[in-house]
């Protein structure tokens, strides 16, 4: 019978293994079309480092007769404006803020007041635009438009650094007045502005052509004005007039696949000047002169708080006791701005409320001085007066607790401990300093200096006792020795040598110390040349943070000095030097009233790194580094910094030094080096 049906037939191996394959290449297919259908993680490529790029506006960047009251720019992605009110900048100003706004790709300005007319307004965004995921700020962006026919395209470009420490200063309100008088910064807010960037730098777009006084305010009450003498400000001495030039660019094109320089073009650039404005930014240092607290820390003293510094020193007297003499010991200030008054007699130690009267010179607010009198009301808090009678109540519960017991009791009088404040090792040129908690009735303490050698402690003969050098701090001794290399000392106080103002005895001193080898010392020695010997000059040794560690005054007798500092320990040094005009050793800060500058401060433009047993000399001109680049810095990319300016209505000029130009110098430094504006 025919059947369809046919009997299996054993395979070969051959077979057997193409078998196996096809059903391995099923799998491996169906593996894969399952990974292609399955939701996943993308792996996302490489970071988007690229700023938002503008694509348009409404109305257009340089439009002329705008009428409306908003203007909306629009970007290639998704962007977010960062803080606009402290980086978003719309000049002229106006009495009303503008209100900034961000959705999607676009970016709002909406202004609520009327636009002025025949007006160019400028919106410097800095670099407040970001894209949306990952931030990159589009820094330098400017976008401007007018009200009348014309757009005025002149700028006034430069930087801020602080007088004090010379660091550029960031988010400080620039501007410009066309009136030229001195008091126009006090009474005219300021119309044209601008705001320095993370490297003090600024540019005021939009200005029409005329002469302008340039000025800088920490504009704390944002009155655009400079309406208190607290405020930190910057002002320009001169006049500017902006104008434009032209220069030649090179532009440089690379063959993508080579790297190669393909092409080199030559390009016609407007310059706009000036563009590399110097100021230095100082508070001034007039305050208000008045008492700003006062208080009784306890029974012994009254403490007294001025609001400024004064060359003044207050007189004081009691109030229902005028003619009590010889009350108190002063302990003040260097200026007399914190002082406090140690009571002696018992009989103010014990009252529980005392009236002083305190003659001091006054200064109000318009900087009118006079001889005043305030009259203070000190009170013992209850506190203190309980504290102390709980704790002589423990002490005697104490005492009768171990009479009780049998124990020996102490009878021995309560003794007065002196405190060193110089650590267990001093260093070579520095005094040996200790401090008691009270007053004593000696200004010199009969003490003697010790030097250890082998294991005997030897008396040196030939130092001086320890005393009070310093009339404004009566409770610190100090003393000064020549000190030997690696060598142990003793300062030796004996008990009872002197006591309190109030009585109390001293307890014993014993003060070891010593110092270290002369190996693990350097020095730093500073040749300055291109001095001005008709002035002073002050230099200080700072270390890493900028904390002045070391002080040397300079009067060179020829253009050229030196400083050496010795016995420094290992480490990372900066120096600055300032121009002490008036020679009285002291840094003095602006005044605007009298068209002052402040002193004028240059660093040495590099770390210095000493080690040990090392002795380096570096020569110095103040002068020849631009201002700007002076004082040592960690070179850091900066928040929407470009290497490029190309934007027709954005970037802003790359910034080279400040300090050697005829637009950028401000203020001291020798005729024949740069124009001096003292």
């Amino acid at each position: 019978m025919n059947s369809r049906y046919k009997a299996p037939t054993e395979k070969s191996p051959k077979d057997k293994y193409r078998r196996i394959f096809s059903r391995a290449s099923v799998w491996m297919l169906a593996a894969a079309l399952a990974a292609c259908a399955s939701v996943g993680n993308p792996s996302g490529g490489p970071r988007d480092e690229e700023p938002p790029r503008f694509v348009g506006a409404i109305p257009p960047p340089g439009s002329v007769n705008f009428s409306g009251d908003k203007v909306t720019l629009e970007f290639n992605e998704l962007v977010t404006v960062k803080d606009p009110q402290q980086r978003v900048v719309v000049s002229p100003s106006g009495s009303a803020t503008p209100r900034v706004s961000y959705s999607g790709r676009k970016v709002f300005v909406t202004f609520p007041d009327t636009l002025r007319r025949n007006t160019t307004y400028a919106i410097n965004f800095d670099n407040a635009i970001c894209d949306n995921n990952e931030g990159n700020p589009l820094g330098r962006f400017v976008y401007t438009f007018s009200t009348g026919p014309t757009i005025d395209s002149l700028r006034i470009s430069g930087m801020v650094l602080s007088a004090e420490d010379g660091s550029p200063l960031k988010g400080k309100l620039v501007g410009a007045h066309v009136n030229l008088a001195d008091s126009a910064f006090r009474r005219i807010p300021l119309k044209h502005i601008a705001r320095t960037d993370d490297q003090g730098r600024f540019s005021i777009f939009g200005l029409p052509a005329a002469t302008y006084r340039v000025f800088m305010i920490d504009d704390a009450d944002a009155d655009m004005r400079y309406s208190s003498p607290e405020e930190e400000i910057a002002f320009y001495p001169l006049p500017v007039t902006p104008s434009t030039d032209f220069t030649t660019a090179l532009d440089t094109t690379f063959n993508l696949l080579t790297g190669a320089v393909d092409t080199i073009v030559e390009r016609r650039r407007t310059v706009f000047l000036p563009n590399t404005l110097l100021m230095r930014s100082f508070k001034s240092a007039f305050k208000q002169q008045y008492i700003t607290k006062h208080e009784r820390q306890d029974s012994t003293r009254l403490n007294l708080i001025f609001n400024a510094p004064s060359d003044y020193i207050p007189q004081f007297s009691l109030v229902g006791a005028p003619r009590l003499k010889d009350w108190y010991v002063a302990e003040r200030s260097q200026r007399n701005d914190s002082i406090t008054l140690w009571l002696k007699p018992q009989s103010l130690l014990s009252a529980d409320t005392l009236r002083l009267d305190v003659q001091y010179l006054k200064r109000d607010k318009n900087g009118v001085e006079s001889i005043g009198n305030d009259t203070l009301r000190y009170v013992v808090k209850h506190n203190l007066r309980r504290d102390a009678a709980k704790a002589i109540a423990d002490k005697a519960k104490q005492t009768a607790a171990k009479l009780k017991r049998g124990e020996q009791v102490d009878t021995a009088p309560q003794l007065l401990k002196l405190s060193p404040l110089t650590s267990s090792t001093i260093e070579m040129g520095s005094p040996l300093v200790i401090e008691s908690p009270v007053p004593l009735i000696l200004s010199t303490l009969p003490s003697r200096l010790e030097e250890k050698r082998d294991t005997l402690w030897v008396p040196l003969t030939n130092a001086p006792q320890i005393a009070v050098t310093d009339t404004l701090k009566p409770r610190r001794y100090t003393l000064s020795y020549p000190w030997k290399y690696n060598t142990s000392y003793r300062l030796v106080v004996d008990s009872l040598a002197t006591e309190s103002i109030y009585g109390t005895p001293i307890d014993a001193l014993r003060h070891e110390f010593k110092t270290r080898e002369e190996s693990e010392y350097s020095s730093l020695k500073f040749n300055l040349t291109n001095l001005d010997d008709s002035i002073g000059y002050i230099i200080q040794l700072l270390d890493r943070s900028g904390k002045p560690l070391r002080t040397s005054l300079l009067t060179p007798k020829a253009e050229k000095a030196s400083v050496e500092f010795t016995h420094l320990l290992p480490g990372t040094y900066m120096a600055r030097v300032y121009e002490d005009y008036n020679r009285n050793g002291r840094i003095d800060t602006g005044d605007y009233d009298t068209a002052l500058q402040p002193d004028q401060s240059f660093y040495y433009p590099k770390f210095i790194n000493l080690k040990k047993n090392w002795s380096k000399e570096e020569a110095w001109d103040p002068y020849a580094t631009p201002l700007d680049r002076q004082k040592p810095r960690e070179e850091e990319k900066k928040e929407g910094e470009r290497d490029d300016d190309d934007s027709d209505f954005g970037n802003e000029p790359s910034f080279g030094g400040f300090g050697g130009g005829q637009e950028s110098s401000m203020g001291g430094g020798p005729a024949s080096r740069r124009p001096s504006l003292r």
